[in-house]
């Protein structure tokens, strides 16, 4: 598959865009925004329950209006600008959302965004689909995600250990089960900070497409 930048729109204010292939892989917008409520202080947040709810109140209706489901909302704070990642996936879970829709979402979600000055700082906001290594946010996506090679991190240490990485041979009761060197690690979802599918490429992903 081929992969090609190019920008799509522009807003009143400094915009910066960028598109992989015929799908919605990334599309990002620098908008500078007043405003002085206070977001909690996590550097980056990259699980579904921890999206603050007045947020996730206002980028999630639009993301359904346009037919798609709210995966997460990622944040990484610090200095200016912020890094705001809204990550979408249409009903089917396979990643592939329109470039026009992705579009259509983040400029929806900016001027939301804007007019409730939720964020007091410039930020740059990113709405993509998941890609090859998705991430796992809910508990749909575990589930979708069993007998795929996982990357896990948690909040605190099981065993004595935050990061694990192996196949997910399951999901259930709440606790995904990674199968690690032959023994297997359960890991509560309420544990789990972040984590993603490890994509395993094959000649196929390498073969030329016209």
């Amino acid at each position: 598959m081929k992969w090609a930048d190019r920008p799509l729109f522009l807003f009143s204010g400094f915009v910066e865009s960028r598109v992989e292939g015929p799908e919605c892989r990334r599309l990002s917008i620098r908008w500078p925004v007043a405003g002085s409520s206070e977001w909690p202080p996590e550097v980056k947040v990259a699980v579904y329950r921890d999206v603050p709810e007045e947020m996730r109140n206002l980028i999630e209706p639009i993301v359904t209006d346009h037919g798609l489901e709210l995966v997460d909302v990622e944040r990484r704070h610090g200095r200016a600008p912020w890094h705001i990642r809204v990550i979408v996936d249409g009903p089917a879970g396979d990643g592939r959302v329109p470039i026009e829709t992705c579009a259509a979402v983040s400029r929806e979600v900016a001027v939301g965004l804007d007019a409730t000055d939720l964020i007091p700082v410039r930020y740059d906001l990113e709405v993509s689909s998941p890609g090859f290594e998705r991430t796992l946010a809910r508990e749909k996506d575990f589930v979708a995600a069993v007998g795929q090679k996982v990357k896990l991190e948690t909040r605190h240490p099981i065993d004595g250990r935050r990061r694990f990485r192996g196949e997910l041979v399951a999901f259930e009761d709440d606790t995904a089960r990674v199968q690690i060197d032959g023994e297997t690690a359960e890991i509560p979802f309420a544990s789990v900070a972040k984590g993603r599918v490890l994509y395993e490429f094959t000649s196929k992903d390498f073969s030329a497409s016209h």
